[in-house]
């Protein structure tokens, strides 16, 4: 009896450890400063994330991001803000090759835009939902650390601003 209760429990923890062999680790971040006569801009980003390999092939799971912006615009007077983006969403990767792999995603982003009035700047909150899909490239393996360097279209970007549908991450991970 004391024999099964010890087959039992090795085969528990023998499966215990099996799923955390399944999990990858990884995450992007970001820096910037860009600045003009009139203004300038800091920023610097996070964005963590956890995947569970179904099969050599396919995984999935959660990412976060946070991002803060700090600025300062020449207005009548020198005009400072400072901005906190944050969301969270569900990814999904196709590796058929050693280091190149699809990236899908979409998730739930709260981000605040600065609106410049002649004499005034507001930053207004507002909620998007955007749809990923692109390529990557990594260097990392199972049991190992590696960079990633990814580039998604945004399939969710309106087309009345600015903002290009392009975006680039460059990140690390861990036994992807």
């Amino acid at each position: 009896m004391a024999q099964r209760r010890k087959k039992k429990r090795r085969k528990k923890e023998e499966e215990k450890i099996e799923w955390k062999e399944k999990l990858w680790y990884g995450g992007n971040v970001g820096m910037g400063f860009g600045g003009s006569n009139a203004q300038s801009q800091f920023l610097i980003a996070l964005s963590p994330m956890v995947g569970y390999k179904f099969n050599k092939y396919l995984s999935a799971g959660p990412r976060i991001s946070m991002a803060f912006r700090t600025g300062r615009i020449q207005l009548n007077t020198v005009q400072s803000y400072n901005v906190f983006d944050y969301g969270i969403g569900i990814f999904g990767r196709f590796k058929p090759f050693n280091q190149i792999f699809a990236h899908g995603e979409i998730s739930y982003e709260d981000v605040g835009f600065v609106e410049v009035s002649p004499n005034d700047l507001n930053v207004i909150r507002q909620s998007q939902i955007p749809v990923l899909l692109g390529l990557g490239y990594t260097t990392g393996g199972i049991g190992y650390t590696g960079y990633e360097i990814m580039v998604l279209y945004d399939f969710s970007a309106p087309d009345n601003t600015v903002q290009l549908p392009i975006v680039v991450r460059v990140g690390f991970n861990y036994n992807f």
